[in-house]
């Protein structure tokens, strides 16, 4: 029996979250995190390439067809540990292994950190190291935060006149993506009302986080880590904003490297069946 995008629900921590099933439900169990102001539509293209995997993508908290978090919560990338080690609880795994694309693969080394003993393998699509927050300027990121917050609290969402404009604004911007796959995010992205369609995700999530890690508080999370790890790098991707990147990468020596063609989305377009090819051979690798 293979499932081909089943819709799956969970209700957590006062929160109702939304998700897509792929694959075999007698496969290895995998939960699926997206990137920011993504949703899990972004793993269509991906899914049905994976072999063998009882896949469950998630929106995250405040994207797609997930609720946004309460008025007094934010949106720090912590914060989501709890809400994907609830949902695999909620579906009876004692252990599981994690697909993070970006922010969701960030998210996904925390994950794998905090509870090593259940995370078995993670595979990790153009994101690794989160932006960083030296401890002597923490006072000014909570600042910056506040302030941004109290300017645009309760400003209403940008509205489009049309879906396809809406649609074209998603093709925009550092990690724009193409036409087609901007309409595969707004199927589950893009909202309407009276007023126009608009993008649905929490608008938290464009501001800065009151407060980030620091690179010995990640690293700490790396060296806690005890399940291979695997990193695809997009050649038009992360690396392209950001070429340190690499040369930085801690030498823990479950971390493979392979790079991969196309850009920071890479996982959406033509060049989705190279990455399933990588993600194939991690997961089927003893």
């Amino acid at each position: 029996m293979q499932f081909r995008g089943r819709e799956r629900h969970f209700k957590t921590l006062g929160l109702d979250f939304a998700a897509r099933q792929w694959g075999n439900p007698d496969g290895l169990p995998v939960l699926a995190l997206h990137g920011w102001l993504d949703n899990c539509a972004s793993f269509d293209h991906l899914c049905p390439l994976l072999e063998n995997l009882n896949l469950i993508a998630i929106d995250m908290a405040g994207h797609g067809l997930t609720s946004h978090r309460s008025a007094d919560s934010s949106y720090n990338i912590w914060e989501d540990v709890i809400e994907i080690v609830a949902i695999a609880d909620q579906l009876g795994w004692k252990k599981f292994n994690l697909l993070g694309h970006s922010r969701g693969a960030i998210i996904s080394l925390l994950v794998a950190g905090a509870f090593p003993k259940r995370t078995q393998k993670v595979a990790l699509l153009d994101g690794f190291f989160p932006r960083f927050t030296p401890a002597e300027k923490a006072p000014q990121q909570l600042a910056d935060s506040i302030v941004q917050y109290m300017e645009k609290r309760g400003r209403p969402p940008r509205y489009y006149p049309s879906l396809e404009k809406a649609v074209a604004a998603r093709t925009r911007g550092d990690y724009g993506v193409s036409r087609e796959e901007a309409k595969l995010l707004a199927a589950r992205g893009v909202r309407k009302d009276e007023q126009g369609y608009y993008w649905c995700s929490d608008r938290r999530l464009y501001l800065p986080s009151p407060v980030r890690l620091d690179r010995l508080q990640f690293m700490a999370f790396l060296q806690s880590i005890q399940s291979p790890i695997q990193l695809c790098v997009a050649i038009e991707g992360i690396v392209k904003l950001y070429p340190e990147l690499l040369e930085n990468l801690p030498a823990i020596p479950q971390i493979a490297v392979e790079k991969l063609p196309g850009g920071h989305h890479f996982h959406m377009g033509d060049t989705a069946a190279a990455v399933a090819a990588a993600v194939n051979r991690f997961f089927a690798a003893d």
